[in-house]
């Protein structure tokens, strides 16, 4: 003789993970589970239990590479001039805003940017927009702007291609002269890829 159980509409109470495994059951219900959002369902379930554990680390990607510069007018050097650098994501629409000012040799310097995104291991594409400007007595000088389409360290102007162990890499080290024209061309070893402005990289 069977017996019916009354229908509660609970869901199963999970001992171990619960709060992990509940999230994960109504991500995949929701989303109609693939074996292509496996990684998205966990780390959106689990993240903070990952968090805690420290094993985010190879989400880390690179957005902008550090990068040296100088400013100069009819080859004389600017200093005290504000340099702004803004960078986005593509991906997740993160975006970042950093300046600083030329000192009295011209130059000046950003630091390497770096994020966490579930794209560095995912197939989608992967692109970064740059730019970097200056304005001077209301005039806005475009000094570099791309779109860099990949992830990597020193990817601005190199195009690894999945092989990072090429014998020369080309730096971020730029010269930015006010009096030269803005220009697109080919960014360093990219076939693909442009760069627009009025620098120019060491040993172009």
């Amino acid at each position: 003789m069977s017996i019916a159980l009354p229908r509660t509409g609970r869901m199963p109470d999970f001992n171990a993970c619960s709060l992990c495994s509940h999230r994960l059951f109504f991500m995949i219900k929701l989303f109609k589970f693939s074996w292509m959002s496996l990684p998205c369902l966990f780390l959106i379930g689990c993240s903070q239990q990952v968090n805690a554990m420290g094993l985010l680390g190879f989400l880390e990607i690179d957005v902008f590479t550090e990068l040296n510069g100088i400013v100069t007018r009819a080859e004389e050097p600017l200093s005290g001039v504000q340099v702004t650098l803004n960078v986005r994501i593509s991906f997740n629409d993160e975006k970042f805003e950093v300046s600083t000012l030329t000192d009295e040799s011209g130059r000046f310097h950003f630091d390497s940017i770096r994020a966490k995104s579930v794209n560095s291991f995912l197939p989608s594409a992967k692109m970064v927009e740059q730019k970097i400007v200056i304005i001077i007595d209301q005039q806005e000088y475009l000094l570099w702007e791309m779109v860099k389409n990949n992830y990597d360290y020193n990817g601005e102007l190199n195009d690894f291609n999945g092989d990072k162990s090429q014998s020369k890499i080309i730096p971020l080290k730029i010269i930015c002269e006010l009096n030269d024209p803005s220009i697109t061309r080919k960014a360093g070893t990219h076939e693909h890829v442009a760069l627009t402005g009025i620098c120019s990289w060491d040993g172009e």
